[in-house]
């Protein structure tokens, strides 16, 4: 039982030896990525201007409307699907809708947990002081956490909730057609 002991805190002293990265790594990173979607995006909305190839990104959409560079985004939000594409088509739609904006919420949530983080009452430096390690053990910070979990969790459940009965309503309109 002692080899346990001593294994936990070898491990223990191992795992605290772990090297912060730098948050300029991780902002070169966020960079990149950031530059490398804007170009993708460049790239959709250019093809999507194109007659032809607006009619193969999106053949059920008859009319090629110019809303800007992320117009196309802006339709997909859009709350009133075309019953054309079929039901699945239209659960696809709304399923990514649904993720758009659980994320959303999520990111608030933790925007709103980064003041917290970096205030706790851990000895943490760099990357590590935005996070949950800079809890000591037992801290009473560590309930807006545990709020802010119930508060996405309740704020999936709400989503999910409203998605049911709109799928409720969209499948007795699917087989009301039938």
């Amino acid at each position: 039982m002692a080899f346990l002991g001593s294994e936990c805190q070898e491990l223990k002293l191992q795992n605290n030896s772990v090297k912060d990265y730098s948050v300029d790594a991780v902002l070169g990173a966020a960079g990149l990525n950031s530059v490398q979607v804007l170009a993708l995006v460049a790239v959709f909305a250019a093809l999507n201007k194109s007659d032809r190839a607006h009619k193969a990104l999106a053949p059920l959409h008859s009319e090629n409307s110019d809303h800007g560079l992320i117009g196309w985004f802006w339709n997909t939000l859009n709350s009133d699907i075309s019953e054309d594409i079929g039901i699945d088509g239209q659960v696809v739609i709304r399923f990514c809708n649904l993720a758009f904006k659980f994320s959303l919420f999520g990111s608030l949530v933790a925007c709103a947990l980064l003041p917290v983080y970096f205030n706790g009452e851990g000895d943490q430096e760099g990357l590590q002081r935005y996070s949950i390690a800079n809890f000591s053990e037992g801290s009473p910070t560590f309930w807006c956490v545990v709020v802010a979990a119930y508060l996405q969790t309740g704020a999936y459940m709400f989503l999910m909730k409203k998605e049911w009965e709109n799928f409720i309503d969209m499948r007795h309109r699917h087989f009301a057609k039938r």
